[in-house]
C-alpha cells in the first residue's frame, strides 16, 4: 500500500521498483519511453524522471546515451556488501566471501512443505 504522505516522484519510484521487483521488467531489458511512462502514470516528465533519477542512483537502472534506460543487473559486490567495512591488519579493505561446505538433499518437513506450497 502506497503512503500518499509521501511526494509523488517518490511514489512513482516505489511502483517502478515494485515492478522491477516482480520481474515486470527483468534485467538487461529497456523500460518503456517517458512519453509511455508519463502517459501511464499520468505524471509530469518532471516527476517521472525524479523518479527514474533515484533508481538509477541507486544502481537498479542506467541510461545509455542513444538508447534508453536499462534495468541493470544486480551487483551483490556493490550492493549486499557495501555495508562491511572491514579492514585487514595490512589496511586492506576486505569483503566476506562464503562457500559450500555441506549440500544434501532432504524431504521437507510439513511446516516447510506447506509453506513452499507443495503435496
Amino acid at each position: 500500500m502506497t503512503d500518499m504522505r509521501l511526494p509523488l516522484y517518490q511514489r512513482l519510484r516505489d511502483d517502478m521498483l515494485a515492478r522491477i521487483a516482480a520481474g515486470d521488467w527483468a534485467p538487461g531489458t529497456a523500460i518503456p519511453t517517458e512519453a509511455e511512462l508519463t502517459k501511464y502514470y499520468g505524471v509530469a516528465v518532471g516527476t517521472l524522471r525524479r523518479a527514474v533519477e533515484t533508481l538509477v542512483q541507486d544502481g537498479l537502472m542506467e541510461r545509455i546515451q542513444g538508447r534508453g534506460t536499462f534495468i541493470r543487473r544486480p551487483n551483490f559486490d556493490g550492493s549486499l556488501f557495501r555495508f562491511f567495512r572491514h579492514v585487514d591488519s595490512q589496511g586492506e579493505r576486505r569483503v566476506p566471501t562464503g562457500r559450500v561446505m555441506v549440500r544434501r538433499e532432504e524431504p521437507a518437513s510439513r511446516r516447510v512443505a506447506d509453506a513452499l506450497g507443495l503435496g
